[in-house]
């Protein structure tokens, strides 16, 4: 399909006017999707949203996918292109651009939360062909957490969670992360109070930028008359800022000058990261794998300690039970999800592939040739058969083990759905 590679993208933290400019660019001739793909219009947002629901779902789904969310300040993981979930998701995200935007001229898109998946979305764009321009809006932080608490929660087409005092910290990362996003590409930085004031000086901006796009006197009227009912003013001072950490109230002064500085972000970036080290969750701790069987009237196990890599690893267990004998145990000792890549029997006869099962109260699928096991805390998370070959074995297990706050309260359904059933 034809992808024209140069495609506007608009980033920046909620409440920062990011709506406002996509309908602008939408009157300019920038397809950000057809009517009904966007969230409809409420009282929270009376000129709609321009923002894409499927996109929006699909980006939540990212963010689950690495337990992250809509306010995160952790980023991916170090390793996140070794995740399966990795290749699963930039295959649907690649999909998706195709599929919404193919046979467009200049089309582009509105997704705030693409600032925290950058690395993941600039994969995409390179395996695309696609050269984007940066649009990333911003506003002064306080003015975004007061932004926040008049929000209907519950009554809107476009359902969140309230952030209160967490807005601030959330406003650092999406800033940053869609400042570094645009590092190298064509950017227009659109800060909220002066793109009240002087709309079209930032739009001719952006269009300048964009090959093929020529609007008409009419879609420049068009434009302009749209930005203005929908903002309202709530000025704040970087002085406000002074109870903050300087990174917040210098990453302000940064974005609001509305000038790219590589030297100064650069700078920001770094001082962010070494924050990012220190808010880092604790490492997950050593365990044991183990699996147990029964054999003669006795129950007998092997255990072998390992520390989760974070990344592909491999186990290695010796097992002397006898031949169809099943074998059950844990691969972790907390809830997790186990990507697992290889598992295999090793004896006198050659090599069998094992065929795994999951215990009752955790679940087993496979994904593109990779089996994934959503694993509760409990005896039998995981069982096996040892061949109809006869023994003694070497189990080879090849994996990628997550473990998390999120993964520990889906076990935590997973087990109480099973229970009510």
């Amino acid at each position: 399909m034809d992808l024209s590679s140069r495609p506007i993208v608009v980033l920046g933290m909620q409440r920062s006017g990011t709506s406002a400019i996509s309908g602008a660019l939408s009157r300019l001739g920038v397809f950000l999707g057809g009517e009904d793909d966007f969230f409809p219009p409420d009282a929270n947002n009376t000129a709609g949203y321009f923002e894409q629901r499927a996109f929006t779902t699909l980006n939540h789904k990212c963010l689950a996918f690495f337990q992250m969310h809509a306010a995160s300040v952790r980023p991916l993981p170090k390793a996140w292109r070794s995740y399966p979930q990795a290749k699963i998701l930039s295959d649907e995200l690649r999909a998706y651009l195709l599929a919404q935007f193919s046979g467009r001229a200049v089309w582009g898109f509105k997704q705030p939360m693409a600032s925290l998946l950058a690395p993941l979305y600039a994969d995409v764009y390179a395996d695309l062909g696609l050269r984007p321009q940066f649009v990333v809006c911003v506003r002064n932080p306080l003015e975004i957490q007061a932004s926040e608490a008049q929000w209907e929660y519950g009554s809107g087409s476009r359902q969140m969670a309230p952030l209160g005092p967490l807005a601030v910290g959330a406003w650092l990362r999406y800033t940053l992360g869609a400042l570094e996003a645009s590092r190298g590409s064509p950017l227009t930085i659109v800060p909220f109070t002066r793109f009240i004031e002087e709309p079209l000086q930032f739009l001719t901006d952006i269009v300048s930028k964009q090959e093929g796009l020529r609007p008409s006197d009419e879609q420049w009227s068009a434009a302009r008359a749209s930005v203005l009912p929908n903002l309202r003013r709530q000025d704040q001072t970087a002085d406000a800022l002074g109870d903050y950490p300087s990174i917040i109230r210098e990453t302000w002064e940064y974005s609001n000058v509305g000038v790219p500085d590589d030297t100064r972000l650069a700078n920001l970036l770094q001082e962010f990261e070494a924050w990012l080290e220190m808010l880092e969750p604790p490492k997950l701790s050593g365990t044991r794998m183990g699996l147990a069987w029964r054999q003669g009237g006795q129950i007998k196990s092997v255990q072998e300690p390992f520390l989760p890599a974070g990344d592909w690893q491999t186990m290695r267990l010796q097992i002397s039970a006898p031949p169809l004998t099943e074998l059950h145990g844990l691969l972790y000792s907390k809830p997790c999800r186990v990507w697992i890549r290889r598992c295999f029997f090793t004896h006198a006869s050659g090599q069998t592939t094992a065929t795994l099962a999951p215990g009752p109260g955790s679940h087993l699928t496979e994904i593109h040739g990779i089996r994934r096991l959503e694993g509760a805390y409990e005896a039998r998370q995981i069982r096996l058969t040892t061949p109809s070959a006869p023994g003694p074995y070497n189990l080879e297990i090849e994996f990628l083990l997550e473990s998390g706050p999120q993964i520990v309260n889906d076990a935590a359904a997973r087990v109480s759905d099973r229970l009510h059933q």
